[in-house]
C-alpha cells in the first residue's frame, strides 16, 4: 500500500532525520515521518507496536519510553521492497519492443 508507494520519500525523510547516519530514528520520529508522507489514515504508533519495529535503547531496555526506543528504518523499509524477477522483466520489455516495432513497420 502506502509504504510501498511512498518508499523513496520515506527513505529520504528518514535519512534527513538520522543525524548520526545510524540507520535508526526514534519511534516518535518514525511515526511523524510516516504520518507526514503516507497520511493520518493509519494509526502508525499502533502499527509500529504490532509490527515490533522498535528496539529498546541498550541502556533502558526495561523502562523504555517512546523517545528512547529506536526504529531501524532501513530494516523496516526493506520489508516493503518490490522485486520483479529478471525473466519477467526481460519478458515484459521484449513484448513491449516487439509491439512498438510492429506498430512502426505497419505504418
Amino acid at each position: 500500500g502506502k509504504v510501498v508507494e511512498y518508499r523513496p520519500e520515506l527513505w529520504e525523510l528518514f535519512q534527513l532525520s538520522d543525524d548520526q547516519r545510524s540507520g535508526k530514528v526514534d519511534f516518535e520520529t518514525w511515526c511523524e515521518v510516516l504520518t507526514a508522507v503516507c497520511g493520518e489514515n493509519f494509526p502508525w504508533s499502533l502499527g509500529g507496536e504490532l509490527w515490533s519495529v522498535s528496539e529498546p535503547h541498550e541502556a533502558q531496555e526495561k523502562s523504555s519510553s517512546s523517545g528512547s526506543r529506536k526504529v531501524n528504518y532501513q530494516k523496516f523499509l526493506r520489508r516493503f521492497e518490490v522485486a520483479v524477477s529478471k525473466e519477467k522483466w526481460v519478458g515484459w520489455k521484449t513484448i513491449l519492443m516487439r509491439d512498438v516495432y510492429e506498430m512502426l513497420y505497419c505504418r
